[in-house]
């Protein structure tokens, strides 16, 4: 597995302050942003063309998450709210199957 890590703040700014917020409308920030989208983007696309690439992936995923047992917190059956305490709307009915 690898990461990639491009500047969109200044390094000792803290995740989730104002100043980092603040930094963020910045060129050099956007700049950033704008070479990891293109880094994704040509991630996703080397992923689409390349079945060898999405085969390994796959292998190594079912390593890393051999004998891992996903438990959600939400209990299966529960009913989602709505913001007016309706349970039964159309949405949530979608969401519920």
């Amino acid at each position: 597995m690898s990461v990639v890590g491009v500047a969109c703040k200044s390094r000792d700014a803290i995740g989730h302050h104002r100043d980092t917020t603040a930094q963020g409308s910045l060129p050099f920030a956007h700049r950033g942003l704008c070479r990891a989208a293109e880094i994704m983007a040509a991630t996703a696309l080397d992923f689409c063309r390349d079945p060898r690439l999405r085969n390994r992936a796959r292998a190594e995923f079912q390593r890393a998450t051999r004998g891992f047992t996903y438990a959600p917190l939400v209990p299966k059956g529960q009913k989602i709210p709505s913001k007016t305490g309706e349970t039964d709307s159309p949405v949530a009915r979608r969401l519920d199957t």
